[in-house]
């Protein structure tokens, strides 16, 4: 497992989302819990949601639904496969960064990239994309209400 990863999309979560704006933040499928670790270390509250999570110190262990959301200040996803959907329709509540992996997206084929960029755009959010450093899958698609 290239745990760099965690890393790096903590590191662009700290400065694209400020640890002072916004405190706390949803992992979702982060089951071992490394991404929220990365994120506690940089001192973010961070609640973890995934159906493999040992149910312990407020984590959830369920299948994330964008409702979850929304007394959250972010929620996140490094590869979330099948929560995929559902994180990005969790910009209605807070914004959104996410680095989608396989195609989970029902109904779309093809890069699922463009079907979270289709469905930010659709539920009206700003959406952007960044490059992030480490390899393999590594862009994150970010959404915001205006």
């Amino acid at each position: 497992m290239n745990t760099d990863r965690f890393k790096r999309f903590a590191e662009f979560i700290s400065v694209v989302y400020p640890v002072g704006d916004y405190p706390r933040v949803m992992s979702v499928a982060d089951a071992r819990g490394s991404l929220a670790k990365e994120l506690e270390a940089l001192g973010y509250y961070v609640t973890i949601v995934d159906p493999k999570v040992p149910a312990y110190l407020g984590h959830i262990k369920e299948e994330f639904r964008a409702e979850m959301a929304q007394d959250m200040d972010l929620v996140v996803g490094l590869k979330p496969d099948q929560a995929t959907q559902e994180i990005v329709r969790a910009v209605r509540q807070c914004p959104v960064a996410v680095v989608p992996c396989c195609n989970y997206w029902p109904g779309h084929h093809g890069d699922v990239r463009e079907a979270v960029r289709q469905e930010f755009s659709r539920l009206g959010a700003f959406v952007s994309e960044e490059v992030l450093d480490f390899p393999g899958r590594n862009i994150v698609i970010t959404g915001e209400m205006l």
